[in-house]
């Protein structure tokens, strides 16, 4: 069984240049054409707001999330659907290198 290199949902990271914590809510996610690893959003007293990003933009891993053989199952799935789908723009180099 492959290991994938995404931090489970609910890990609250720290991203290059917020000073605040994301809350990670979603893996492999594209965004107008464009494929980020994760969404995360901020969580503030004015309002929510939700923030894309990839791996290399991670700075501090402040908390990791829960995950179970389901949620590897589930991850290992979302790699074949992107690797098929041709209107996901996610270089499949790139996930099969972070899916070891």
């Amino acid at each position: 069984m492959k290991k994938n290199k995404f931090l489970p949902l609910g890990s609250i990271v720290g991203i290059n240049g917020e000073t605040d914590k994301l809350l990670i809510v979603q893996h492999a996610i594209t965004v107008e054409g464009t494929y980020y690893d994760y969404e995360g959003i901020l969580h503030s007293e004015e309002k929510i707001q939700a923030f894309y990003f990839n791996k290399d933009n991670i700075s501090k891993i402040f908390f990791k999330g829960y995950a179970d053989e389901t949620a590897q199952l589930i991850i290992e799935h979302m790699f074949d659907v992107i690797k098929e789908s041709p209107e996901i723009k996610a270089p499949v180099s790139r996930i099969e290198n972070e899916a070891n």
